[in-house]
């Protein structure tokens, strides 16, 4: 199974899966998560992600940047977009914390476009490469969450803050 299928299968999967309980997490098994970066220029970034199991969600993430940078004495535009796949264990039951709270450690596999002027040759793909990620959520209201992310590795390095709403 090459990179694009298993995007596409993840895809479906947070798409029409729908995980069923009572638990405050999987009550409303899918959420939206959206914010701001620390990097280059002000990164944004949107995702979903799907509860498939009771602690475990899968999800997609988009991202895009677009900053100066200083090449051969000259100023340029450049940007940057992603798209990512992650897994995420959430340690809410094993740690019997208070359903507000929302802890998670996980995995995440995408790729990267980079774009710039033409006469400098550097529009290129990079991927696929995978990193960790790690954060937490605090639900203000039964739907709404500010969040913040930290990651490491091929495409989640930095930290993210935001907010999530759950569907």
């Amino acid at each position: 199974m090459n990179y694009r299928q298993t995007l596409l299968l993840l895809l479906l999967l947070c798409f029409f899966s729908g995980a069923k309980s009572q638990d405050g997490l999987l009550s409303h098994p899918r959420q939206v998560n959206g914010g701001l970066a620390i990097g280059k220029g002000l990164p944004v970034y949107l995702g979903f992600d799907q509860f498939v199991h009771k602690d475990i969600t899968a999800g997609i993430s988009l991202a895009y940047t677009k900053y100066e940078m200083l090449e051969y004495g000259a100023e340029y535009h450049q940007s940057a977009a992603s798209i990512s796949i992650n897994g995420n264990y959430h340690f809410n039951r094993a740690l019997e914390m208070a359903s507000v709270w929302d802890l998670f450690v996980g995995l995440n596999a995408g790729m990267l476009h980079l774009s710039s002027p033409h006469d400098l040759g550097k529009n290129e793909i990079r991927g696929p490469g995978i990193g960790i990620q790690f954060g937490g959520r605090y639900f203000v209201t039964h739907h709404l969450a500010v969040n913040v992310e930290a990651g490491g590795g091929y495409l989640a390095t930095g930290i993210r803050f935001g907010i999530t709403y759950r569907l």
